[in-house]
């Protein structure tokens, strides 16, 4: 078995300790968001939860482009697959960033 890299265990543990709980956390407030407060912890942990998700992506990403093994074209369907993991969680954070509450005017009847 090869040891992995600090940087990439550090990730997974990120994933797997605090991105994997929060997404369930954060389906159940978008599920009924009557019931969760738009300025609060949630807004919070959306802010931090953007910021981490969208830094681990900057190693995953230059890893990938960076592979001298890889083709432009795997290098380029690797990237567009994995882009999206980048620009929502920024953008979740500039929501977070710019709204008192995450909830206002998303949930309207």
């Amino acid at each position: 078995r090869a040891p992995h890299e600090l940087w990439f265990r550090s990730i997974i543990f990120g994933e797997v300790f605090f991105q994997l709980p929060f997404f369930f956390y954060a389906v159940r407030a978008l599920w009924d968001p009557a019931k969760v407060d738009g300025r609060g912890t949630f807004r919070s942990l959306c802010t931090v939860y953007g910021a981490h998700t969208s830094t681990t992506m900057i190693p995953i990403l230059a890893c990938h482009v960076m592979n001298p093994a890889a083709s432009v074209m795997e290098k380029v369907a690797v990237v567009s697959i994995y882009l999206p993991y980048l620009i929502f969680p920024l953008w979740m954070v500039i929501i977070c960033i710019l709204s008192q509450d995450v909830f206002v005017g998303a949930f309207q009847d």
